[in-house]
């Protein structure tokens, strides 16, 4: 299809869709001008130039049909960059997702991913079905940017990351401010000590904190390394995008850590599905404040310990996997309120066979198959012995 047929072809369907709203006279395809196809001086709107609504139209169609196996599935282990999160739409989750629509289709992370587990655009073979949906996504994100990137009204670029990425130096901790999120976050600050080895960074105990007075909760996490330069960003961390974390007035909340592929010179950045002040306290029924059932963890620890493949094997400091929990320490009774509390994060309690947690242990993508067939339901049945009380 040709750049000149694709966007004719857009500028009907968009139209035909707002006319069916609001009942228009006449052609529904305009041309340059805002006049009608049949030149009538009739001034119409060019239903082509909003690029949400050709989004909703044409190209979130095409996304699902080719990605959605995989990214729009709301639990799992992959990006879920085309579910619709909080009461908002695929639109909006696409767009926002660190450098999935850029300023150019050539650094457009939804079109220069290669080969992997999914089909991928950029290795699509000539005149394939994905080669021809690739060039229209690819004039659509021209139409989006040539649109301003972002939503009539709105200030907020969707390409832009929510808090600033920054540089870091290995071994020093690093600190970003929430404050440019509002006036409400002043104070407020995601930590983090990045320890590179080579071709590898470890983002150590990363902790959201509020401040002495005001708490903040969020949910949707992701990390991503940006280019020195902030134009591409990769390596995207969605270890935490399923969990919501809450830091309490004086009681920071660990995170956990991220081992990720580096390039010298990358910064690091930070976004949120949602984030909200929190002006309440801390569950007491551990010390941690976060788990409570604390004897409930204590009897269900010993199955990450003692598996075929001991989980303190990685997840400790010097581990070589421990990409989404530090576990050191985990062996000592004293620590177990706040062992609870950094193995929680790692749940859903309401659903326990989704929780990052058991996904690992089975086998999940990036992850080795710590337990057989039989020994998996015997350790879901006791995660969600210990999760019944946490819920």
């Amino acid at each position: 299809m040709s750049r000149l047929a694709y966007t004719t072809c857009l500028a009907a369907s968009a139209a035909v869709v707002a006319c069916a709203a609001v009942g228009c006279v006449g052609s529904a395809v305009t041309k340059g001008g805002g006049k009608h196809a049949d030149m009538s001086s009739a001034p119409v709107q060019d239903m082509a130039m909003d690029p949400k609504l050709v989004f909703t139209t044409s190209i979130q169609t095409l996304l699902v049909t080719d990605c959605g196996q995989c990214h729009a599935q709301p639990t799992g282990s992959f990006p879920p960059f085309l579910v619709a999160q909080q009461g908002g739409d695929v639109y909006t989750t696409f767009t926002a997702w660190p450098s999935m629509v850029s300023a150019t289709p050539q650094t457009s992370h939804i079109l220069t991913k290669g080969t992997h587990e999914g089909p991928s655009y950029k290795d699509a073979v000539a005149g394939s079905d994905l080669a021809k949906h690739a060039a229209v996504i690819a004039d659509w994100i021209t139409l989006y940017n040539a649109a301003g990137g972002k939503l009539a009204g709105s200030t907020d670029m969707a390409v832009t990351p929510k808090l600033d990425p920054i540089s870091i130096t290995s071994g020093v901790m690093s600190t970003i401010s929430l404050a440019p999120l509002g006036s409400a976050y002043a104070g407020m600050t995601i930590t983090f000590t990045p320890k590179v080895s080579g071709s590898i960074i470890d983002l150590a105990n990363i902790t959201l904190s509020g401040t002495a007075t005001a708490g903040v909760q969020v949910t949707g996490t992701v990390i991503a390394l940006y280019a020195a330069d902030l134009s591409t960003a990769d390596n995207i961390d969605i270890d935490f995008y399923t969990a919501q974390y809450t830091a309490y007035p004086g009681t920071p909340v660990v995170l956990g850590s991220s081992l990720r592929p580096y390039t010298a010179g990358e910064k690091v950045g930070f976004s949120f599905e949602t984030i909200a002040p929190s002006m309440g306290m801390p569950d007491m029924g551990g010390s941690a404040g976060m788990c409570k059932d604390v004897p409930g963890f204590t009897a269900f620890k010993p199955k990450l310990s003692s598996l075929g493949q001991n989980c303190l094997n990685c997840h400790t400091n010097g581990g070589s996997g421990a990409n989404a929990v530090n576990m050191t320490g985990f062996n000592m009774a004293a620590n177990d309120a706040s062992s609870c509390q950094t193995i929680l994060l790692q749940t859903t309690p309401a659903t326990p066979d989704q929780s990052n947690l058991y996904m690992a242990v089975s086998g999940k993508p990036g992850h080795p198959v710590m337990l057989s067939a039989a020994d998996q339901t015997t350790f879901l049945n006791a995660l969600t012995a210990w999760l019944a009380k946490e819920k």
